[in-house]
């Protein structure tokens, strides 16, 4: 879709086997990703020709977010684990990061491509380095319900959340 005028620009469709809990293009625009179940698809967006398919967490996918030079993928899962992957090879990088008790509902890269946050209906937020998989500090606590958005501020000193308690709340 054009998103200034509304209009198609392509009908391309592209068979989906199971129903897409997101679907988000690369940093660059030449990518998709989509995930459903326990799998994260990589799709070329221009043609629609599926280019990997990655089987990962074992308690499905609930979200993702291509890094900003859009090499790596992060996922969440519902089982409460978030994942970092390779896009060229399609291999996970380094260990799952555990730490939520519940479902990752959001996850977001660092501008740099060097933290990434996740987001957890366990209330909590967590940053983690993408280059040992760790954590990065203790969680960040404030919300009282669940958390359900997730961004870094354009040069990443900060951190802005939403969550079900109606509270937007910012973190230095």
């Amino acid at each position: 879709w054009d998103a200034c005028s509304g209009e198609p620009i392509s009908m391309a469709k592209i068979s989906y086997p199971g129903m897409p809990w997101f679907v988000m293009f690369s940093p660059d625009g030449d990518m998709m990703a989509s995930g459903s179940g326990n799998i994260l698809r990589l799709w070329d967006a221009h043609t629609g020709v599926p280019l990997k398919t990655i089987e990962s967490h074992t308690g499905g996918i609930s979200c993702s977010a291509f890094s900003p030079d859009g090499k790596r993928v992060v996922t969440g899962s519902p089982n409460g684990t978030v994942r970092l992957w390779d896009v060229s090879t399609g291999q996970h990088i380094g260990k799952a990061m555990k730490g939520h008790e519940d479902v990752v509902d959001r996850v977001a890269f660092s501008p740099d491509g060097e933290l990434v946050a996740s987001a957890s209906y366990d209330t909590t937020i967590r940053l983690w380095h993408c280059q040992s998989t760790n954590a990065h500090g203790e969680a960040l606590l404030g919300h009282t319900s669940l958390v359900n958005s997730i961004a870094f501020s354009p040069d990443g000193t900060r951190i802005a959340s939403g969550g079900e308690d109606s509270k937007i709340r910012l973190w230095d």
